[in-house]
């Protein structure tokens, strides 16, 4: 996981110890924001229900480094000022979590299908999930295609929801 996403989820975290029985690192929250080491991480992980996907990504497989990227790449977005390229950000790394390399048609279909499955129970909450994406997945394609840079913060953020809900 990059520094630069755990960073970027407001982390205020100040170490105050180590349990010298177990190794582990002790973190609370704190006043002072500091970048997290991979120890660091391992705790926040196994923690807060995290460990399958610590180890998930131990195993260094072609889903593993999907995942990795998304979330290194989500952490970008949530640093960048521009409305519009975080959109793209927040897509790109929805899209790298969701879909896989062997997905080149029907891309908005695939991407509202699967990631409706992945967020919703419901055929209510996946209908809802699905008409979701599509209409964020138009957006996306209003600015790779025709260069908008017309984006609403609100679209901003349902596109970070719908890509962090898809990462955890």
């Amino acid at each position: 996981i990059s520094r630069t996403f755990l960073a970027n989820f407001n982390y205020s975290i100040q170490r105050i110890g180590t349990d010298r029985g177990s190794g582990t690192t002790n973190l609370t929250s704190g006043t002072r924001t500091r970048l997290l080491r991979r120890p660091d991480v391992d705790v926040i992980f196994e923690r807060h229900g995290g460990k399958p996907l610590s180890e998930l990504i131990k195993k260094e497989s072609q889903i593993s480094l999907r995942i990795v990227s998304a979330f290194e790449t989500a952490g970008i977005a949530c640093l960048e000022d521009q409305p519009h390229i975080s959109f793209l950000l927040f897509a790109i790394a929805l899209e790298s979590a969701v879909l896989g390399k062997q997905n080149k048609e029907e891309l908005t279909l695939q991407l509202a299908l699967r990631t409706s499955h992945l967020l919703s129970a419901s055929m209510k909450g996946r209908k809802q999930t699905f008409d979701r994406v599509k209409r964020l997945y138009r957006v996306r394609s209003k600015i790779v295609h025709s260069g908008s840079t017309n984006v609403l913060r609100k679209d901003v953020a349902e596109m970070k929801y719908v890509c962090f809900s898809a990462l955890y």
